[in-house]
């Protein structure tokens, strides 16, 4: 971008459409479009182009582990907001850092809630983020990944529940030092026959570990966050005489009132595994 804006730099920092079509014009007969998850994506019609064009570009792990953490950070929504780059005079020389709208989606978990309560998810975000997040190299950002009770949910709802299990197992193997993957995954092994049977239970059965497992802490905060959520938009829905909110964040899924606290658990993990 900067050869492309070299005298003048536009309110939004992205490639021309000329260029782009430009660019179609001369590789479009080389490209096949398919769907994935919901959405329309282009593909390279033969082997033979995915071969060269990771000799190419991907010719080390270090640029490998680049444009993974490149993809993590859009999947995540990072920079929708605005991403800094670079200032530089005529002559190329940098002269400072600023932010600049790319216009990049924000990525969220949740795109929309129907009137019947049904959840629509970002099933390409739930599908390649583990894939780059375990190839990135980045411990902490696998462990919010996959730590991250919301969207193990969202994994579980689209049935992608022996995914996620394959995820945490690769995640396991990346970093093998990391003991919240492994509880994580010691719990989605033990549990994954009722997931997939009643995802609804997720929660449920994060209540159910051992109290200072980091599971069930987890899994108390989102209940206790939902709550207290729920709560205020009953009650603000009977003193406005309107009906209860159905923004994705409010009505993520069908309100359950009653959680069942195991009183006499037992408070060491079960070494039981579901294999």
């Amino acid at each position: 971008l900067d050869d492309i804006f070299q005298y003048w730099v536009p309110p939004l920092r992205r490639f021309p459409t000329s260029i782009l079509c430009r660019l179609w014009r001369d590789i479009g007969g080389y490209l096949v479009e398919r769907g994935s998850h919901g959405v329309n994506v282009y593909t390279w019609y033969h082997q033979q182009f995915f071969i060269v064009a990771s000799e190419r570009f991907l010719s080390s792990n270090v640029i490998r582990q680049q444009r993974h953490q490149a993809l993590v950070e859009y999947f995540m929504g990072k920079w929708y907001r605005g991403k800094p780059y670079r200032t530089k005079d005529i002559n190329g020389n940098v002269t400072g850092m600023t932010v600049a709208d790319r216009t990049i989606s924000q990525q969220e978990l949740i795109l929309r809630t129907a009137d019947d309560g049904s959840t629509e998810y970002n099933r390409r975000r739930l599908t390649e983020l583990p894939h780059h997040v375990n190839r990135a190299g980045k411990m902490a950002q696998a462990e919010e990944v996959f730590c991250d009770f919301e969207f193990i949910q969202g994994k579980v709802d689209t049935g992608g529940t022996y995914d996620l299990v394959q995820e945490l197992i690769d995640a396991q193997t990346r970093f093998p030092e990391s003991e919240k993957i492994k509880t994580f995954l010691r719990f989605m092994r033990s549990q994954v026959h009722i997931l997939m049977l009643n995802p609804h239970l997720l929660f449920q059965q994060a209540a159910n570990q051992p109290s200072k497992s980091p599971v069930a802490i987890a899994g108390w905060d989102v209940i206790v966050t939902r709550s207290k959520k729920d709560n205020h938009n009953l009650i603000k829905s009977r003193a406005t005489g309107l009906k209860p909110s159905t923004s994705p964040r409010m009505s993520m899924r069908p309100v359950v009132h009653n959680w069942i606290v195991w009183k006499n658990k037992p408070e060491v993990e079960d070494l039981c595994e579901m294999t």
